[in-house]
């Protein structure tokens, strides 16, 4: 055991890292950081934010610290390959709304992000997978194999609670497996399904944004333009298009007290269903991970189309994403025969156990049917497609028919598929601390260590 660690210190030592700043997630990054500096790693960084880039040089190298902002639009570079711009653009939920610079901005960064993994001789980078400099990026290391540096995001897998996982895809459908393979006895997978923590998390932040008070303390941070830096391209520094998208929000969610919904019951129940769940829009998880899908509207009506004669499709409304959707979104799906609108406040592990089937993008909605049983569908792969309830499916699915058949696979069990989610999945809580206090907590921040040293690298 003393020889293993030797070695292993010494691979750490001779080891280049990186991680991608991204709002409060950079200070849980920063924790990891310490102590990953503390046994031997050498820590780099890419930032688009100047506060963070101002707190990044307070504790590191400024050589070892690369800050990229929108001045790089007008700074002329070469690009170094193909990697669909337009494509990175759209998806990205700022970029989108800046014709103008967002595809210049992209193409030249390009060699500033390859010569600094390239000099300092990166081996492995850290991050999101949510704006189109992260994707970027994930590209190039793909474009260029000879640099031997990989792209991982860490984040959480849902379920079990607790846990998360390394993703090594734009998509987070692959989870990266582990060089130690332990053995896993089935009897001590705890796959318990129950709602994710940082669901609660989210409703409790969602809940504090529609009191009276945060509202208007919105209203004063538009009009004083707090926190905002002009220059990071992760942020909408035009004033109107800041003002048109906080108030068709704010439209939307007063007109969706308008809105018509079933509560869950006998009209609901007295027909076979199958059960459809939104996905919250703007999001990585529908605009990233889902794209080329993320018209949720057109989802609605290709699987509304695809159903048995006599099957009903229930719409559920993500509870955080009231707001989202004008009212007329939910007028043209109540249109189409047999669709319904379940009210939001829905228990959602009803609905999933009386439906003859789930379908989402990429929603947690899918990976809970598969543990409870009921065939469940994803537009986008997924990690938990693993699973022998769960399937990947695309419109040439729906257009050829057969969909709602129950799910057999000769290959895949239930238990396998628990076991490879559990075998490459680690024990720590990843967040940002001002969502989430615990993932700094010294506890933490050590589980989430020792997953990013001995059990990765």
């Amino acid at each position: 055991m003393f020889l293993f660690d030797i070695t292993k210190l010494a691979v750490c030592a001779c080891m280049n890292i990186c991680f991608v700043a991204n709002f409060y997630k950079t200070y849980l990054f920063h924790e990891i950081a310490k102590k990953l500096e503390q046994r031997g790693f050498r820590v780099f960084w890419i930032v688009v934010n100047a506060p963070l880039n101002t707190f990044l040089r307070s504790h590191y190298a400024t050589d070892r610290v690369l800050y990229i902002n929108k001045r790089h639009a007008s700074i002329d570079s070469e690009p170094v390959g193909d990697f669909r711009l337009n494509e990175l653009v759209f998806g990205d939920r700022v970029l989108r709304h800046e014709a103008g610079w967002a595809s210049t901005f992209l193409k030249n960064i390009q060699k500033p992000l390859l010569d600094f993994v390239r000099d300092n001789e990166i081996k492995y980078i850290f991050g999101e997978i949510t704006w189109a400099h992260e994707i970027l990026l994930h590209r190039i290391l793909r474009a260029f194999p000879e640099l031997g540096a990989r792209y991982l995001c860490p984040h959480t897998i849902r379920i079990p609670n607790g846990r998360f996982g390394f993703f090594e895809d734009e998509f987070q459908s692959k989870l990266y497996a582990t060089p130690q393979q332990a053995e896993v006895d089935e009897a001590c997978v705890d796959f318990t399904v129950s709602k994710p923590d940082y669901l609660a998390i989210n409703d409790a932040r969602l809940h504090k944004a529609r009191s009276l008070r945060a509202r208007l303390d919105r209203v004063r941070r538009y009009l004083t333009r707090e926190n905002i830096d002009s220059l990071d391209p992760t942020v909408t520094a035009s004033r109107w298009t800041l003002f048109r998208l906080r108030a068709v929000e704010e439209l939307n969610r007063e007109m969706y007290r308008l809105v018509r919904t079933t509560p869950y019951g006998p009209a609901i129940t007295s027909q076979p269903y199958v059960l459809l769940t939104l996905h919250k829009q703007p999001e990585a998880s529908i605009d990233v991970i889902g794209r080329y899908y993320e018209d949720q509207l057109t989802n609605i009506v290709n699987v509304w189309r695809s159903l048995p004669d006599g099957w009903r499709l229930v719409v559920k409304e993500h509870t955080n994403a009231i707001g989202d959707r004008s009212i007329f979104f939910y007028r043209k799906l109540k249109r189409l025969s047999g669709v319904i609108l379940v009210d939001e406040v829905a228990d959602t592990y009803s609905l999933i156990r009386g439906a003859k089937g789930v379908v989402t993008v990429s929603g947690t909605a899918a990976y809970e049917a598969a543990l409870l049983g009921i065939p469940s569908y994803t537009f986008a792969p997924c990690f938990f497609n693993c699973l022998p309830m769960c399937r990947h499916i695309d419109i040439e699915t729906l257009r050829h028919g057969g969909l709602w058949d129950q799910i057999s696979s000769p290959h895949v069990t239930m238990t396998n598929g628990k076991i490879f989610i559990q075998m490459n999945s680690f024990v720590g809580i990843i967040s940002d601390p001002e969502s989430n206090p615990q993932s700094v907590s010294d506890a933490n921040i050590l589980r989430l260590t020792e997953a990013f040293c001995e059990n990765l690298l």
